[in-house]
This record gives structure tokens, sequence and C-alpha cells, in this order.
């Protein structure tokens, strides 16, 4: 695949502080790929500097004169213009003029679910996730080759995120490659191809999805329900696991991969399991567990 962004020897520094230290990455074209880590970790100063908005205090960030669509978690905006204006100018960068201009700004207002909202007046009469999702029209409108999407699923009810979710996949079929920095992980899950893990500003982790849950989830946990409330004196002990009894319900933290049999050596003779389940093994575990190690 082409690199659609390339990343080399890039610093950031506050002072003397390195906040961001990523000595080669390349990010393919046609991805969606899930800037994760913890609050702190440098996630927006790398979107930033993906979009060119922050100065790398060293290295470079090579999009290869793609269109880029930056949209931040902070509110960016033009207070002194409607809120339609303000996605139409979106699409004024996109280079669209006249009744195209006009389309594809309804559209992407469209996409974020705002075509019931008050956008002839100034941003101000918004609430706060209007302004949000005001912001992710705009970048819609651009209709870049690189969507760069700082915390874009905050504030998004089920219904617009569906929406967001739906815009994401129409992209990515298209070609462009998406950054998206969240986390909120189950609602960006399902979009994910690839993940770029950091932690102290450098890149612990980059690869696919699947891989990074492979690498980095090594237990699971398993609910068990049985037809009577047992002691945990009358559990059995099997290395590796950890146990918890809530009345009928044993919750085991268990090595993923665990087989029933095995579980069934834990419980004690006389009872019936009412109920089995595993808990889904995601992009949550995995960030924990990453985040520990």
């Amino acid at each position: 695949m082409i690199p659609a962004i390339r990343i080399e020897r890039l610093q950031k520094r506050y002072g003397e502080k390195l906040v961001l230290d990523i000595p080669h990455l390349e990010i393919c074209s046609g991805r969606v790929v899930g800037l994760l880590g913890e609050n702190g970790a440098g996630k927006s100063t790398l979107i930033d500097l993906l979009g060119g908005v922050s100065e790398p205090s060293q290295g470079c960030v090579d999009t290869a004169d793609a269109r880029v669509g930056w949209c931040s978690q902070r509110l960016v905006i033009d207070w002194f213009v409607s809120g339609w204006m303000n996605v139409w100018l979106g699409a004024c960068l996109a280079g669209l003029k006249g009744d195209r201009a006009n389309l594809i700004t309804d559209q992407a207002i469209a996409q974020v679910g705002l075509g019931d909202a008050n956008l002839k007046a100034t941003p101000e009469v918004l609430s706060g996730g209007q302004q949000q999702r005001l912001m992710i029209a705009r970048t819609f409108a651009m209709q870049p080759d690189i969507y760069l999407l700082d915390e874009p699923t905050v504030g998004l009810d089920v219904q617009n995120l569906e929406r967001f979710a739906d815009h994401v996949r129409d992209v990515r079929q298209s070609g462009a490659t998406v950054v998206i920095s969240s986390h909120e992980f189950e609602a960006v899950e399902d979009l994910i191809d690839d993940v770029i893990f950091l932690a102290d500003g450098v890149v612990k982790f980059f690869g696919s999805k699947p891989d990074f849950v492979e690498r980095f989830v090594t237990k699971e946990t398993i609910r068990v329900v049985l037809d009577r409330a047992v002691s945990p004196d009358d559990l059995g002990k099997v290395e590796g696991f950890s146990v918890e009894v809530q009345g009928c319900s044993i919750i085991l933290d268990v090595p993923r991969g665990t087989d029933f049999k095995t579980v069934l050596g834990v419980l004690p003779s006389g009872v019936d399991v009412v109920e089995y389940s595993r808990q889904a093994v995601g992009l949550r575990q995995a960030v924990k567990w990453a985040a520990q190690h």
C-alpha cells in the first residue's frame, strides 16, 4: 500500500520537555487508524502535527500534497458567521463553488444530524454537542484525502454516532485515510483497521487491531451462574485464575482461551450451571493492559 502519511524523526518539545518522539511511521492509504492511549499520552499533539497546525521541534510529516481535513477536540469555529457558513467554508477549502459547494454543505450537515438545527444563526445558539458536530461537518465538507479527527465521538448520541460511522466507512471505501483519536473505544472499535498506541509520547505499538488485541489481552472474564449460591471456600483453585463470588454468580478472570472444561474444575460438585458467558475481548481491555506494560 502507498503511504498516505510518512513521519520521520518527529519530535515536539514544550520548553525543555519532550512530549512526542516518533523516529519513523508510515500510515497507508484507505485505512482507518485508531490513535489510542491514556490522557496525556500525546494523541492531540500528534493530530495537530499531522494537520500542520502545530510546528514540530524536529523532523517532518509528509502527506504527499494530499488534502488534509483536521477536526480538533477544541472548539475551532468562526463565531462571526452562521453555522451553515462554517460548514460551507469547508467546501470552499476543497475548491468547490456555487451550487456544488452548497450541495456538499447541505449533505455534510445532514451526515452529522444537524438538519433541524438553527444554522442560519451564529454558532453560539447551538449546544456544545451541536458545535462539535458542526466542526465534524465542516471537515466532511472538505472531502479530504486524509481525515484527522480528535475525539470526534464525544457528545454524539447513538443515532449520530451511527451517522458518523457510516460516513467514515464510505470515505474509507473511496480510498481516504482516517486517523481517529479516541478514548471511547466501543464507539470506534468496529471502524478501526489499525492501532497506534501512544504512551508518554512514544509509539508503543503500531499494527493491525487484531494484532494489538492479541498482543496485550492476556486474560478474559467469564461469568457463571449456578442454580444456588456458593461460598468462596467451596471453589477449587486453578493457577492463573482469580475468582469473585456474587451469590449464585461466579466471576472468573482467566487466561485468554481457557476452555469450559477447565472452568468447570473450579466449581463445587452438586451444582448445575444455569448460565455461562464470556465478556467480549476488545480495545478497552487491550488499551488497559498496554498501559500497564
